[in-house]
Order: structure tokens, then C-alpha cells, then sequence
């Protein structure tokens, strides 16, 4: 993947993964947790902060997946961009839903 479609997929990836920490019910707990008293300060400021978050989010996607990517075998490489292309598959998708018509969009309110 070129330099621009890498940067594409890793800012998708950043802005899902915070939306999985922000929103997401299975970090519910983790959440709960960052948010009370028990961590230090600035650790909590950032966890609280989409904006700050986002910042960490593309930093520790690209030092997990791309820093490694660069330096591994073709397959490994291969391996390693799935994660960063499929948290950037379900954030296209949840932005791509949000400019559907009401009628069609994937939290439409139920109808009878």
C-alpha cells in the first residue's frame, strides 16, 4: 500500500479504535475504571479525551502494526495490516451508515 492509502487506513483505524473505547459495551468496565479515581491524573485526562485519544490511538496503532510491517516478511506484513484495515473497514462503514437516508441506516428506530 502507498504512503497515502497507509495514512487513510491508519487515521480510520485510530478514529475506530477510540470509538470502541468511547462507545463500544464491551469496554464498559475498563471504562468505569480509567474514569474513576483510581488512575493517576494524566492517565485519566487522556482515556476521558476523544481528542487526545485519537492523538495515542494512531500512535500505538502505527508502533504495533506498521513499525513491525516495515521490517518483517511479506507475509508477516501482510498479517500485521489486517487489524489497522479492519478497524478502518468498520469506521468507513459507521461513517458511510451515518449519510444513509434514516430509513436505511443500520440504528434506524424499529418500525412496526
Amino acid at each position: 500500500m502507498d504512503a497515502i492509502g497507509s495514512l487513510v487506513v491508519y487515521a480510520l483505524a485510530a478514529g475506530a479504535a477510540v470509538d470502541l473505547w468511547r462507545n463500544g459495551s464491551l469496554f464498559a468496565p475498563l471504562r468505569a475504571r480509567a474514569e474513576s479515581a483510581t488512575l493517576p491524573g494524566p492517565l485519566r485526562e487522556l482515556l476521558g479525551c476523544d481528542y487526545c485519544l485519537t492523538f495515542q490511538a494512531a500512535l500505538w496503532l502505527c508502533l504495533l502494526f506498521a513499525l513491525p510491517a516495515a521490517t518483517a516478511s511479506p507475509g508477516w506484513a501482510a498479517a500485521l495490516g489486517v487489524v489497522p484495515q479492519f478497524l478502518a473497514a468498520g469506521r468507513l462503514a459507521r461513517l458511510l451508515d451515518g449519510l444513509l437516508p434514516a430509513r436505511l441506516r443500520h440504528d434506524r428506530p424499529p418500525s412496526l
